[in-house]
């Protein structure tokens, strides 16, 4: 994840600079793809899981849930 202009993007999940559009707190949706971000935090703010939720695509299924690693 990064920042582009005032535009949080995830680099790489499913293209390069894919722009996150925000749906309710710790919620996005991405830009160009049937596809939601969910982001799991700790008390702290630490966010240490997201899920990707969406349809299966004829390319990938990157559906799951992912977490965070040293």
């Amino acid at each position: 994840m990064s920042t582009r202009g005032d535009d949080l993007v995830v680099d790489g999940l499913l293209w390069f600079n894919n722009r996150l559009l925000p749906r309710a707190p710790g919620v996005f949706d991405t830009e160009s793809w049937p596809c939601r971000l969910t982001f799991e935090t700790e008390p702290s703010g630490t966010v240490t899981r997201f899920h990707l939720d969406g349809p299966a695509l004829p390319v990938a299924s990157p559906q799951g849930a992912y977490e965070k690693v040293a």
